[in-house]
């Protein structure tokens, strides 16, 4: 691709909206490496992400997302499959943002908590009385820096293939102009 940051791609969006899945498919089309910081980061610490929330807090957690970020901004032809609320931080977002593309995969509310429910004692944010309401209130806080995003691509009833299709014709846009 022409330029640095066509290079660098960072999927964000909230949680179950197919970051994961999409990232693993769009990576093998393009030929790019993929990395899952969730799954960088429960390797780390070798913890599921509900005992590392656990044992270090939220905010530590998102200093351990923001220097994750940090060296994935020296990468090239990646897709970086970010956390739910990797980019809420603002240093970690002006950095994905300087040095990569921000794709965001968008679903509705409803479809991304039916996803994500039957995960929940994996997700420590959803490991919560009241979770739908929570749920509900973290998604309208990240959302602005989700919209924020390069791209946008709906996930919600559509095929994953057909998702990635939709995201490789807009990179290859992209390097055509």
């Amino acid at each position: 691709m022409g330029n640095r940051k066509n290079n660098l791609i960072y999927l964000i969006g909230y949680m179950g909206a197919g970051k994961s899945t999409i990232g693993k498919k769009l990576a093998f089309s393009l030929g790019y490496q993929f990395v899952d910081t969730d799954k960088y980061l429960e390797k780390k610490f070798q913890k599921r992400m509900s005992e590392i929330f656990e044992a270090v807090g939220e905010t530590a957690f998102r200093q351990e997302e923001e220097k994750l970020i940090e060296r994935m901004s020296q990468k090239s032809k990646m897709i970086v499959s970010t956390g739910g609320g990797t980019l809420t931080r603002l240093e970690t977002f002006y950095t994905a943002q300087r040095s990569g593309l921000l794709i965001y995969l968008k679903a509705p509310l409803e479809v991304l908590f039916e996803r994500t429910i039957f995960s929940a004692k994996d997700r420590p944010l959803l490991n919560v009385p009241n979770a739908e309401e929570r749920f509900r209130r973290r998604f309208k806080t990240r959302e602005p820096y989700y919209l924020k995003a390069d791209f946008t691509v709906e996930t919600g009833h559509r095929p994953s293939e057909e998702v990635v299709k939709e995201i490789v014709a807009w990179i290859r846009e992209q390097q055509s102009q």
